[in-house]
């Protein structure tokens, strides 16, 4: 069994022609160099724009301020970017169906849009063609017979998805999605448990995260208006002047300073300490869990299980990518932590003395229940990464409990203050599209 690594990028955008080619070895190391080593320089240390994260959300601002001329650096305390929880997760698109607690009814309005817009977005950033970004096949959604909610009640909160994607679809000038339908009895007893009470199909579909983070990794390295930092925690922040940011930077070794005109906070775990620094609380009680993920490597074609995800409660997932890379998860087995006090270090800490190898087993034994199928990927324990990532949503309690603001999603998004933007990305799917709107919103402030 592996660790989580990083890939190196495999595809070179055809938009930009100033990197050379990607060859065998990663394009990152070469060209960060170059970048860091120019600002070593102290006359280099300002920036007009600075974008704190180089997650998902932090890539795109990136590239949507490069792809108007302008110049900004991106930062992260990791060495490269997309390497936290944007690259493991199930990379779900989601349309909202699994929110299907959420009776104020407005988490699905978010994440369908954010859906609808992901890919065209990714693909004018990146200039990759949307067939590279592998995806699953359309999950069947399955209720436990110990389900937080009841099957008709599931399947009137997905009429009202299927309405909101419909009005989407229809404002945006796109062809219309096939709405969830109910599975046959002989389906869902074909493919899953006793356990399993009834299932429904749906549209919605994932994508390879990890494909995505090596494509926008890729793009964000080949743009020459984007320095990237990397290996850089923000010690902390403050204001110089009248509109500008002083940002202290270690990289274990070195603190240094950098001034930027304009910030962007797309930082994921650490985004509400830094936005305190410059005066700006949240109303809400925010807590942080660390989950594991698993991917599993396999023959070609051997696994042709539907990618289902189950709910309403402390479930998991299981997704097949293209044909050979399957995600899994089991929720009590992989939430590692949550609190709403820990710091990030304490959390890491956690993290870093879990048991993967229990992590791997735990998680396919308690899924085979529900997939009696899963089971057969015991047997690929070398070919098995466990990695993971922070989740930041607003809630106190787990999702066991009922009235958990953790059913909700919809406290998320971007806030404009002046120069300084906080960009909340809620989840992997709606990142994209807030990304967007932070950095056109912010180059309006600038211009």
């Amino acid at each position: 069994m592996k660790l989580a690594g990083t890939a190196d990028a495999s595809y070179r955008p055809p938009t930009f022609r100033r990197v050379d080619p990607i060859s065998s070895g990663p394009l990152v190391t070469r060209t960060n160099q170059s970048k860091e080593h120019a600002l070593s320089d102290p006359n280099n240390q300002k920036a007009r724009v600075a974008i704190l994260g180089a997650g998902l959300a932090g890539c795109i601002a990136a590239l949507e301020f490069a792809h108007t001329g302008q110049r900004v650096t991106l930062i992260d305390r990791t060495p490269r970017p997309m390497m936290g929880a944007s690259r493991h997760n199930e990379g779900k698109l989601h349309l909202g169906y699994v929110y299907a607690a959420d009776t104020s009814l407005e988490t699905h309005k978010i994440l369908a849009e954010g859906t609808l817009r992901f890919l065209d977005t990714l693909e004018r950033l990146t200039g990759c063609p949307r067939d590279r970004f592998t995806v699953s096949d359309a999950f069947t959604y399955v209720v436990p017979d110990d389900s937080a909610r009841t099957p008709d009640d599931i399947w009137a909160y997905f009429n009202s998805v299927d309405d909101t994607v419909a009005e989407l679809c229809d404002q945006m000038g796109l062809s219309p999605y096939e709405r969830a339908r109910v599975a046959t009895k002989e389906y869902y007893r074909t493919h899953y448990g006793d356990c399993v009470q009834t299932a429904y199909h749906t549209p919605e579909i994932a994508v390879d995260p990890g494909r995505v983070s090596d494509i926008v990794a890729a793009a964000v390295y080949a743009h020459p208006l984007i320095t990237f930092l990397g290996a850089r925690t923000v010690m902390d922040v403050r204001r110089v002047g009248a509109s500008g940011y002083r940002i202290r930077l270690s990289d274990q070794t070195e603190i240094t300073q950098l001034d930027a005109a304009a910030v962007i906070n797309a930082l994921w775990e650490d985004r509400l300490r830094i936005d305190e620094m410059v005066g700006l609380g949240s109303p809400f009680v925010w807590s942080q869990r660390w989950k594991a993920t698993v991917t599993i490597e396999v023959p070609p074609e051997s696994i042709t299980l539907p990618s289902t995800t189950a709910l309403v409660g402390p479930y998991g997932d299981f997704v097949l990518y293209g044909k050979a890379r399957v995600y899994i998860s089991w929720y009590p087995a992989c939430r590692l932590s949550m609190s709403t006090t820990a710091s990030p270090d304490q959390v890491r800490a956690i993290v870093d003395a879990a048991n993967h190898d229990d992590i791997r087993v735990r998680s396919l034994r308690n899924l085979s229940r529900l997939i009696p199928g899963v089971s057969d990927l015991l047997a690929y324990k070398n070919n098995t990464t466990v990695g993971g990532g922070f989740i930041m949503a607003v809630g106190e309690s787990d999702i066991d409990d009922r009235k958990s603001g953790l059913h909700e999603r919809h406290q998320i998004g971007v806030e404009h203050h002046d120069t300084w933007v906080s960009l909340s990305t809620g989840k992997f799917c709606t990142a994209p599209m807030f990304a967007v709107r932070a950095a056109r919103g912010l180059k309006g402030v600038l211009t």
